[in-house]
């Protein structure tokens, strides 16, 4: 069995990466090169603090290690790296891509032809993982590996003040930089207005490195906004430095760039033209407010796109691999491809499972997303988040069949999961798939018979209530599971703040919920009780700033807020529901109240806080190990592989014959009008291409009658 913590060496190059692999958790080991005869490059702890699970090492302690065998694996940051380990064949080596090779030939004068450089290296990548940084990274080198995209702790930044009415610059040499980095842009746009530039910057004397890693995120909080230049083809339209202060709640101003993150009005301003780039920046320096607002807006597009949690999973899956010796550069075969339809709203489990499945497997999402209108009837314009785009937006496929046809190349759906979010239902055409479908019911204590209808399409049926389990059985619907509701740890986690109140409620009370009303106004008599109808984070802080956190549920529901409030950390005082006694025991993990003994529960906990607090601990630890949306996720999964392996095991050959094939569909021009199928199976691939133009002629061939 594999150490669970590894010791990794690497070379340092770039600290705030290195910082970020430490999120790992691994034991990490640098060494640093030398970039001339006499000139080290030394870890600066004024760009970050050596991390503590990471010791610096000499040529001497490493070599050592190396001929010892300690390390279990070698992280490369370019190929000088390698050819200082070359010797040691036997330790597993990945070697991480930071920049476009078009880019490093450019900054070197042009002298060095790519095709004979290319020539030389590929040999020596034989047996090591090459990880790029970008999709344009990979694109640009044209070779085969894993990309992992940075990853931020947006939580390690701070609250974003704007006091400072200043245009922020991060960057090293970006003078010697500047095709990729766009420093002439900068000093244009820049002219005459109040800016600061960080970075080892020699050459300029309006240039000084930060003093610290707590000066650089100062910076980040108090300055207006920050200026990003990076240039399209020899850079992605952004780098660490902006996506650190989108972190921590900056606005952007930025060139345009198809791989920008930003949404242009929402998260920044984004263009091409300079004069409009100098407008706003003028705007944003002379409006405090207007860049509060879209940098809580780039701090949400940040965390949603760049997770940190996603950069761990996906470096510690390639580690594994490395480590395990499988040479082949693809992903582990525990991962799925899963297809994810549902109606898009940050704050319900789809989104959730959109996030756990984007962490550990491989998704396609297709689906509508929450129109304006929706949010003002619903009262959620207090919900800050953003919309994401759907992979396969509703409105350019509606139907099932379209939207598998416009899946990304190479992507072959393992099964379709749709998922209840109150907006929208699943596609129609569901019964031309041949993949297993299924779907997860939310709100079926609300829409029992309306449940069951919609159930009729599915191969499997998922539950959050599992009281109305037998229904579906009663009524035909046999492959029925109770899934309960979760948790996602890096939404509705604890927070470090003052407890401020001694119960917080987040939710709704209308004149439907007259229960709920009148226990709150029975608590509101005898305690500070905090109501307020709040989502994602917003709810975490609040939960975290409560001593008590109270749930009344609607139908003796299993909901959202029990293992929400069992995240953050704080005692949940909640009714009787379905279920709850299965995971959680009472005074133990939460308490249980009844409508007579409610006031005596929480004024008995507020004053013991020992055993309140303990308690609280015992529910975090109960969610965290079982009942986050990653555990629901791969029960999911499990469940519709099994289906998948009875299905394929029952009927192999039929069902292979009946695969449909998008990444043939893609390869043919729209403009085909006769079309040739050698090896046709049933026809379910030609029979798409006949749809797309009825006007063409599709012929088949098949040899085995069995299949055709």
């Amino acid at each position: 069995m594999r150490k669970k913590k590894l010791n990794i060496l690497s070379f340092n190059w770039h600290e705030p990466y290195i910082c970020l692999l430490s999120e790992t958790g691994h034991n990490f080991f640098i060494y640093e090169p030398f970039m001339g005869p006499n000139l080290q490059r030394r870890w600066n702890v004024n760009f970050r603090p050596v991390p503590k699970n990471t010791v610096i090492v000499g040529k001497d302690e490493m070599q050592r290690g190396l001929e010892q065998g300690h390390f279990d694996v070698i992280i490369c940051h370019n190929i000088n790296d390698l050819l200082t380990v070359k010797s040691y064949p036997n330790t597993p080596k990945i070697l991480v891509f930071h920049n476009k090779l078009s880019t490093e030939i450019a900054l070197g004068g042009n002298t060095v032809d790519r095709a004979a450089y290319l020539g030389q290296i590929k040999p020596m990548l034989e047996g090591v993982f090459p990880v790029f940084i970008s999709e344009s990274k990979k694109a640009d080198w044209g070779l085969e590996g894993e990309v992992i995209p940075h990853g931020i702790d947006v939580n390690q930044y701070g609250a974003y003040t704007g006091e400072l009415k200043s245009v922020l610059r991060v960057g090293n040499r970006v003078m010697e930089r500047d095709l990729m980095l766009g420093f002439r842009e900068q000093v244009e746009l820049c002219s005459g207005l109040p800016t600061t530039l960080l970075g080892d910057n020699p050459q300029l004397e309006e240039s000084r490195t930060s003093k610290s890693w707590d000066d650089l995120k100062n910076h980040l909080r108090k300055c207006r906004v920050y200026l990003n230049t990076t240039k399209e083809p020899y850079e992605d339209g952004y780098n660490l430095s902006m996506l650190e202060a989108m972190a921590a709640g900056m606005p952007i101003v930025s060139l345009a760039s198809p791989s920008s993150p930003l949404t242009g009005g929402r998260d920044g301003f984004v263009s091409d033209d300079l004069p409009i780039l100098r407008r706003s920046l003028e705007l944003l320096l002379n409006d405090q407010l207007l860049a509060k607002t879209m940098g809580e807006a780039a701090r949400l597009t940040v965390a949603e796109k760049f997770p940190i949690s996603k950069f761990v999973f996906r470096w510690n899956d390639v580690i594994a691999r490395a480590c395990d010796g499988g040479l082949e550069v693809k992903d582990s075969v525990s991962k799925a491809n899963v297809w994810l339809d549902y109606a898009y709203y940050p704050a319900t489990t789809a989104h959730y499972l959109r996030r756990a499945f984007e962490k550990n497997h491989h998704l396609v999402t297709s689906g509508a997303s929450m129109p304006q209108e929706v949010l003002k009837i619903w009262n959620l314009e207090n919900m800050k988040a953003p919309i994401l785009n759907q992979d396969i937006p509703r409105t350019v496929a509606r139907d099932a069949e379209s939207i598998l046809a416009r899946m990304p190349k190479g992507f072959a759906p393992d099964f379709f999961l749709w998922v209840e979010s109150g907006l929208d239902g699943p596609p129609p055409g569901l019964e031309l798939l041949t993949i297993p479908k299924a779907a997860y019911f939310i709100d079926t204590h609300l829409h029992l018979d309306s449940h069951i209808n919609l159930a009729r399409q599915f191969d499997v049926v998922f539950l959050a209530q599992r009281e109305y389990i037998p229904a579906f059985k009663e009524r035909g619907i046999a492959d029925v599971h109770w899934l309960p509701l979760g948790c996602d740890p890096e939404i509705h986690g604890k927070r470090e703040t003052a407890k401020l109140y001694d119960i917080g409620f987040a939710g709704s009370v209308t004149p439907q919920h007259q229960r709920r009303a009148a226990l709150l106004e029975k608590l509101q008599r005898c305690f500070n009780v905090k109501v307020e109808r709040v989502f994602l984070d917003e709810m975490a802080e609040l939960y975290s700033a409560s001593k008590i956190v109270f749930n009344n549920a609607i139908r003796n529901d299993l909901n959202m807020r029990v293992f929400e409030a069992l995240c953050s950390g704080s005692l949940l005082l909640t009714d009787n529901a379905e279920g709850l006694t299965d995971f959680f025991e009472n005074r133990r993990h939460l308490v249980v109240y009844n409508d007579a003994n409610i006031e005596e529960l929480a004024a008995y906990y507020l004053q013991h806080e020992d055993e309140r607090e303990s308690i609280a601990k015992n529910g975090r630890d109960a969610v965290l190990q079982e009942h986050t949306y990653a555990h629901r996720a791969e029960e999911i999964i499990a469940r519709l592989r099994a289906r998948r392996q009875n299905a394929l095991a029952g009927n192999k050959l039929e069902h292979y014959f009946h695969n449909l094939r998008p990444e043939v569909i893609d390869l043919v021009p729209q403009s085909v009008m006769r079309i040739l199928e050698i090896g046709c199976a049933a026809g379910e691939t030609g029979g798409a291409l006949k749809r797309q133009n009825p006007a063409r002629e599709v012929v088949g061939v098949e040899y085995s009658n069995k299949a055709a």
